[in-house]
């Protein structure tokens, strides 16, 4: 297991942090001090074995109490919020190096974190806890594409760029007229290349308006969306969204409010 706030001894050498586990045990110590050798290679820390935890920054902690959890070579890595104390770029260095270690060793990751980015940078299979219980579970691009609970749906839009800014909310440019439709369409099962706004502007002699875009890659398909403002006869409006409504994607008809 690894923690948010490393657990390391602060008297004892890197090199005696990850060596602790099975300092007890039976193990030929030469064998021992050989394998903590491999560990540190593996961490990215071959030079620090007889450096402090104080002499560390924090992300070079991470990975000494990643080697000290793999020294006993466990088939399950549980990550208790591991990356919440680190800046963005050295969350992102030891997702990698996570990442990296599942591939080698073929050890499960179980990662507990309020991070959607985590989720969708490492995971395969995500679960939505509420109060201890699960409420929403299944592999992550699902999930993303198309979370069912309001808890879930919340999570997920802090990573979205499909959420207005209340600046555009504010601002003139969603002072729709009474024609005019503001509508959020989220690409499902990896339909985020097909040209759907090209095509009801032809089919339908309506005008897209796009407000935001975002698109990204998930499991390796594509996930995102846009949002967009239609305008044009009310009849060509309709027979445009009931178009949309028909193909592989979230249709929100949406109303923003500005602020009193």
């Amino acid at each position: 297991m690894i923690f948010q706030q490393f657990n390391l001894m602060p008297s004892r050498t890197v090199f005696e942090n990850i060596m602790l586990p099975i300092k007890y045990r039976h193990i030929n110590r030469a064998e021992a001090r050989q394998k903590v050798t491999r560990l540190l290679e593996m961490v990215g820390l071959p030079d620090k074995a007889s450096a402090f935890p104080s002499e560390l920054s924090g992300g070079q902690k991470q990975r000494v109490a990643i080697a000290r959890a793999l020294i006993d070579d466990p088939k399950v890595l549980l990550c208790d919020e591991a990356t919440s104390a680190l800046d963005p770029q050295t969350t992102q260095d030891i997702l990698t190096l996570l990442k990296d270690l599942n591939h080698r060793l073929g050890i499960t990751l179980i990662i507990v974190t309020h991070e959607m980015e985590v989720i969708e940078n490492t995971c395969d299979f995500v679960a939505v806890l509420d109060h201890g219980k699960i409420i929403e579970q299944g592999n992550v691009y699902s999930v993303f594409v198309n979370p069912k609970e309001i808890l879930t749906q919340r999570f997920i839009a802090t990573t979205s760029r499909l959420e207005l800014p209340q600046e555009i909310i504010d601002s003139d440019l969603l002072n729709l007229t009474g024609k005019q439709k503001l509508v959020k369409i989220t690409y499902l099962n990896g339909k985020a290349m097909v040209p759907l706004i090209s095509f009801i502007s032809r089919n339908f002699n309506v005008d897209a308006n796009i407000v935001v875009g975002d698109i990204k890659i998930l499991q390796q398909k594509p996930l995102g969306g846009l949002v967009i403002v239609l305008d044009g006869l009310e009849s060509d409006i309709k027979k445009a969204l009931d178009y949309l409504g028909k193909q592989e994607i979230r249709l929100e008809v949406q109303n923003y409010d500005k602020r009193n």
